[in-house]
């Protein structure tokens, strides 16, 4: 049986699988995250204490969070225009949530629709 993983931060953005390709997800506080989100998204996410399996979440859902180390004050970044170079869009990208080893291989066009 597969483990259900539960959003315990106040959004986050995944990568799942799709028939067209992995798409970027987001997901509020208490969501359910679906079956297809990448093993790496998975990763990251628990180490930062955004998720939590189902049979956790809900002391992770009640309990305050403690802010996890190096990070600062929540900053908006601006989405890249459409004909961004592809460090641009990485950047963009990585500031939103998703790791290198998600991105590696993407072209700026399969960033860029993961944004659209």
């Amino acid at each position: 049986m597969a483990t259900t993983y539960v959003v315990t931060a106040p959004y986050v953005t995944v990568v799942t699988g799709t028939p067209d390709g992995p798409k970027l997800l987001g997901f509020y506080a208490g969501a359910h995250l679906p079956d297809d989100v990448s093993e790496e998204s998975l990763k990251h996410h628990l180490s930062l204490g955004m998720i939590a399996e189902q049979k956790d979440a809900e002391a992770a859902l009640t309990e305050p969070a403690e802010p996890a180390d190096g990070l600062g004050t929540l900053t908006t970044v601006e989405q890249p225009k459409g004909n961004a170079s592809l460090e641009e869009w990485t950047a963009y990208a990585t500031a939103s949530g998703m790791t290198a080893d998600e991105l590696e291989g993407l072209t700026r066009d399969q960033i860029r629709d993961l944004y659209s």
